[in-house]
């Protein structure tokens, strides 16, 4: 996904939460900003652990 200034780069994914018995299982919905390498390929960097805040893009 892109801002909306085409500025950012960003990953969304969703994966399931397993916290507790099954039944507890839940779709979480993650976003986290990426950069790009000079061969035009995407550095993914490292993933955000939960509950870990992120800042808001500019002009959101």
């Amino acid at each position: 996904m892109r801002s909306p200034r085409a500025i950012l780069s960003a990953v969304r994914a969703t994966a399931l939460v397993l916290i507790g018995p099954p039944a507890a299982a839940r779709a979480a919905t993650r976003a986290q900003k990426f950069t790009w390498n000079a061969d035009g390929t995407p550095n993914f960097g490292s993933p955000v652990g939960l509950g870990v805040a992120l800042p808001v893009p500019s002009g959101e």
